[in-house]
């Protein structure tokens, strides 16, 4: 993997300029505010410890604008312009940019991403800079930018961010940031349960921050659940078993995009990609077996999300599965495009699954939301609703076998 080492400085006295602001051009961030000296909070959960930069883990805010505009600066731009190129497929050198303007997102559990604009010959182009502090989020980050290459270069699905530069900044001899530059799902936005309907049903928030929040028709919500449990199914390895892990609800894992009559989804993050079963046969049964372990955990998995991404945890409403299952068969009819196995296994698996007793559903289910954890705070969620789960899944299947 390709790593760069940068020591932390002042910004190379060449264009294009940089500015630095919070979410939007409404909240600038410079040397004049009280911010600029303040600690960036650790998580975006406001009950989370402030941590200080004195304790060795934090960065301020001016060291982070000046880590990641040393980091796209170094080398005369080389990662910025390499990643315009890619975008705009033609080679642009550093005068063609104008401007970069920096916009810390949020705080999340183990990255503060950025989106960084530049201007390329009039045209707005855009990326992500995932940014690392901690000791956790900075082998997270190495680890995905790794999967994200790989699974880039094994598929050809465009559900993923690519990726164009991965790196270090030394701020000082006891502190480092490490950050990669991706791209910038635009239009696409975050969702979460925010609030009970009048029939006490999950209500899906899209935090879409230009033109104000919005919540989502049932059938929209629906759609939106089979498209993400597609993207997972598209990425599962039917033959060795690894899957796309550590992904949830309550981290924003999952974007909308709402420009077209279908909402339109996109995963951006791969932290983890590896094999969920230690098992290493890899005939029809076997796989078949897997891909039902595989089927019942997402399903579960998907229906986890916390009030307005931060709040309690809070369980997806009966509706989700039926786009839950719609997308699992969406999804595997991708899978099998990628792996040996006859273009007829769909249709063996669903076979497979009528044949299972209802009893066995029950169990496998049980085993599943055991082996979550009782430190996993989702569990026992899971476990309150885990037998309606099962009846409503049980009870859509069918028509979802045999439309």
């Amino acid at each position: 993997m390709e790593f760069i080492l940068y020591q932390a400085k002042k910004p190379m006295p060449k264009s294009p300029r940089f500015f630095y602001f919070l979410s939007d051009d409404d909240h600038p961030v410079h040397k004049n505010i009280f911010l600029w000296d303040a600690a960036i909070p650790s998580s975006r959960n406001p009950d989370s410890r402030q941590i200080k930069p004195a304790e060795g883990i934090a960065i301020t805010y001016a060291e982070y604008f000046k880590a990641v505009t040393e980091f796209l600066s170094a080398q005369s731009y080389k990662t910025v312009c390499k990643a315009a190129s890619s975008i705009l497929n033609r080679k642009i050198l550093p005068k063609a940019l104008k401007e970069v303007r920096i916009y810390l997102e949020k705080h999340g559990e183990f990255y503060h991403p950025a989106r960084v604009v530049t201007t390329v010959d009039e045209k707005r182009v855009v990326f992500v800079l995932n940014v690392a502090v901690s000791s956790v989020g900075k082998e997270y980050l190495e680890g995905e930018y790794r999967n994200l290459k790989r699974l880039h270069k094994i598929y050809l699905f465009d559900f993923i961010p690519k990726v164009y530069e991965y790196g270090c900044v030394q701020i000082d001899d006891n502190r480092q940031v490490r950050m990669f530059l991706g791209e910038w799902f635009e239009g696409y936005h975050e969702f979460h349960v925010s609030e009970k309907g009048d029939h006490h049903t999950s209500r899906i928030a899209v935090w879409d921050t230009q033109k104000g929040n919005f919540f989502l028709s049932k059938e929209q919500a629906t759609k939106l659940y089979e498209n993400a449990t597609a993207i997972l199914t598209a990425y599962y390895n039917l033959e060795t078993y690894e899957q796309v892990f550590s992904w949830h609800h309550a981290a924003g894992d999952f974007v909308v995009n709402l420009d077209t009559a279908e909402p339109r989804v996109k995963l951006i993050t791969v932290r983890r990609y590896e094999r969920f079963l230690k098992q290493t046969d890899n005939d029809i049964v076997a796989i078949a077996n897997a891909l039902l372990l595989f089927l019942l955990n997402i399903s579960i998995r998907m229906r986890i999300d916390r009030i307005d991404g931060v709040g309690e945890i809070s369980w997806i409403d009966d509706f989700a599965i039926e786009g839950i299952l719609k997308g699992f068969f969406k999804g595997l009819r991708l899978a099998t495009m990628k792996a040996a196995i006859p273009v007829t296994f769909v249709d063996t698996f669903k076979a497979f699954l009528k044949d299972i007793p209802d009893e066995d559903f029950f169990n496998l289910f049980e085993a599943i939301m055991s082996r979550m954890g009782v430190t996993n705070p989702d569990q026992a969620v899971v476990k309150s609703h885990l037998k309606n789960h099962t009846n409503v899944f049980l009870k859509m299947m069918p028509g979802i076998l045999d439309p």
